[in-house]
């Protein structure tokens, strides 16, 4: 058997091959580590009475009866999910007060982006209810406004 036989040229071939496995393996965990790490998520999303527009910068949100802003950019861990801070505007049926009577006040938004789906849960910061959405990309929604 010509493997048998541990002559030199045996030996380099061995660390050749050595090599080359673990600068491929490190090549390999390289990229996947990069990939891990993506860019904010950007684009239109709908559904559950909710458009969202994302961009680099954050997003806006539009309700039937509110309106909402993220403040910074949206990004996603390895397992795809997202917290973000930002605003919430409830807005009311009727005519607007001069004085306005819609509040705006800080919310938390949260949830987890797999393929074209968004799960969006908004909480208000003085609030115990959470409110949960699921968005698809590229979808617009009608809303059907409360004013």
């Amino acid at each position: 058997m010509l493997l048998a036989v541990r002559t030199p040229e045996f030996y380099s071939f061995i660390r050749h091959v050595l090599a080359v496995a673990i600068i491929g393996g490190s090549l390999v965990a390289t990229a996947s580590e990069a990939a891990e790490v993506p860019g904010p998520v950007v684009g239109a999303w709908g559904g559950d009475r909710l458009n969202l527009i994302l961009d680099v910068q954050g997003g806006k949100l539009d309700y039937d009866c509110g309106s909402g802003s993220i403040n910074e950019p949206l990004r996603i861990d390895s397992q795809g999910q997202f917290t973000a801070r930002g605003a919430h505007t409830a807005h009311h049926a009727g005519p607007e007060m001069a004085a306005g009577t819609a509040t705006t006040r800080a919310a938390t938004y949260d949830g987890r982006v797999f393929g074209t789906v968004l799960e969006l849960r908004v909480r208000i910061d003085d609030e115990a209810i959470v409110r949960s959405y699921r968005l698809e990309k590229n979808q617009k929604v009608k809303l059907i406004r409360c004013r």
